[in-house]
């Protein structure tokens, strides 16, 4: 008999453990207990275990991504900078990274300004309850 709950049949989040199947009048049925059986290797499972492997999945799937996508960009940034140092040029990458530099501290320079502006706002807005309570 498999015990559903023990640790070694689980990956985190996510059935590694067996599963029986049995033929039931022309039906497959499932089982990760042997005891209790089911019509779907889902039903198997509660619903918050179900929601749980889903997401952990989603999230080890979006980490490979992540890493595919560095991978790349690394191979990109050290082609462009060869492209640097054999021509003395910027390639399309370089000016890319460029403009989102750039972006990026103009973003910074937003946030800072409507940080400002809220506090003045907020003293404007303490300025004028005190002079109405008078």
């Amino acid at each position: 008999m498999i015990n559903p709950k023990d640790e070694q049949n689980w990956k985190g989040n996510i059935w590694i453990g067996p599963y029986a199947l049995r033929r039931n009048k022309c039906q497959i049925e499932y089982s990760r207990d042997g005891v209790n059986w089911f019509n779907t290797r889902d039903d198997t499972f509660s619903p918050e275990e179900l929601r749980k492997m889903k997401e952990e999945e989603e999230q080890e799937e979006n980490e490979k991504c992540y890493e595919m996508q560095y991978k790349l960009y690394l191979q990109r940034k050290r082609e462009s900078d060869e492209y640097f140092l054999e021509t003395g040029e910027y390639d399309s990458f370089r000016l890319a990274q460029i403009d989102d530099d750039a972006y990026e501290s103009y973003l910074k320079e937003l946030e800072k300004k409507n940080i400002e502006d809220e506090t003045l706002d907020e003293s404007e807005i303490e300025e004028e309850e005190y002079l109405d309570s008078d």
